[in-house]
């Protein structure tokens, strides 16, 4: 079958970059034909290189323009695969079809998150309610929602990566997704018998929605305490601002150190020697981060009620907080590490091979299901 996928940022390495290549993988080693859905223009040498760090068979690739907006990107790609001539479409992430589509072009759901721009940071800030900008916003979510399937409502097979997710949808849309938790590659991993108790780790994407400047205000009210950030950078206003203040405040800070793009065996390295883990995002899905973290024998401290405080076993594996006011002034009572050999075995509950053998099962259902509808 001609099956068209999603594969946002595919040059990058983050959560929705691996899920897609596992999806890929899999739809390959079935025989199927995959069209790649991308928002950035690659260059033939550009994928041989994506296609070799990846390991995936040849595919084809088609660019989505990225017009800024997860709901009017969505519109663009459902007119944009029209020539493609799909005979199925495997969502992960945010480019889905519209309600139209949707209807004829049999869908694989897998949510990253509900797909409204309610969610993140950049819109919260500027969306108080009872302002011109809530409703300009919310009534542009609902128009485009008559458009789009948001709901997944649609779609022959809805799964999610997390329960926090689930609820998410189930509260907003009354819609039901069944959990299958995304893969993270844990074989390049390990973890130091002896760490250091004072450094704390900050690892992920330098972007104003993962309160970085949280970080900032630690280090300046625990000076003994070292809070150490690892991020990759993609150029953008946002980012280079948020950048450039970090780099500031570890200028002006002796225990704040700031590493960008950095090789993955010098992450790696750092996280083995170190005890603690801190991660900022409230509303974070899941956190892929979490999980290398507990298989380097770190001991996490996330928010609570969120994709990371389910990792943690909501509290058996790491330490949650309320809320950052709780976080920036009672920091030390955090500080309390939990058995490495116990956080190693909670992360294996997310290994590649767990997620294969679930992925391949409702794939396979999916198929089932749309050859007997067409022979009905």
């Amino acid at each position: 079958m001609r099956v068209g996928i999603e594969a946002l940022e595919f040059d990058q390495f983050g959560g929705g970059q691996i899920v897609s290549v596992e999806f890929i993988r899999l739809l390959q080693e079935m025989g199927h034909h995959v069209i790649v859905f991308c928002n950035k223009r690659f260059t033939r040498e550009e994928i041989r290189a994506i296609r070799k760090k990846w390991r995936l068979d040849p595919f084809d690739n088609v660019y989505v323009p990225d017009i800024k907006n997860v709901s009017l990107n969505s519109v663009l790609f459902s007119f944009i695969q029209i020539n493609y001539h799909l005979d199925c479409y495997f969502s992960v992430g945010l480019l889905i079809l519209t309600r139209l589509f949707s209807r004829h072009i049999p869908t694989f759901r897998y949510a990253l998150a509900p797909h409204t721009p309610f969610l993140f940071k950049k819109y919260r800030n500027l969306l108080k309610y009872g302002t011109f900008v809530y409703f300009f916003f919310r009534f542009a979510e609902l128009f485009l929602n008559l458009i789009l399937d948001t709901a997944g409502k649609y779609a022959k097979t809805r799964l999610v990566l997390s329960s926090y997710i689930k609820s998410l949808y189930q509260r907003a849309y009354n819609v039901e997704y069944t959990v299958v938790y995304p893969p993270v590659y844990q074989d390049d991993l390990y973890s130091l018998d002896t760490k250091d108790d004072r450094t704390i780790v900050c690892l992920g994407r330098i972007d104003e929605q993962k309160n970085y400047p949280l970080v900032v205000k630690l280090a300046e009210r625990y000076p003994d305490l070292c809070f150490h950030v690892i991020g990759g950078y993609s150029p953008s206003h946002a980012n280079q601002r948020l950048l450039r203040f970090l780099m500031e405040s570890s200028r002006k800070l002796g225990n704040l150190k700031i590493e960008i793009n950095v090789p993955r065996a010098r992450i790696v390295e750092v996280m083995a020697k170190n005890r603690f883990f801190l991660h900022v995002m409230k509303n974070e899905h899941f956190g892929i981060a979490i999980v290398e973290a507990l298989r380097c024998g770190m001991t996490p401290i996330v928010a609570k009620n969120s994709g990371p405080d389910e990792i943690i076993g909501h509290g058996k594996y790491g330490h949650g907080y309320q809320d950052f006011n709780h976080l920036v002034t009672h920091f030390r009572d955090y500080l309390s590490p939990l058995p490495q050999a116990d956080l190693i075995q909670r992360a294996q509950e997310f290994n590649l091979e767990k997620f294969r053998r679930n992925a391949r099962q409702y794939i396979e259902h999916f198929f089932k299901n749309i050859s007997k509808s067409r022979i009905s």
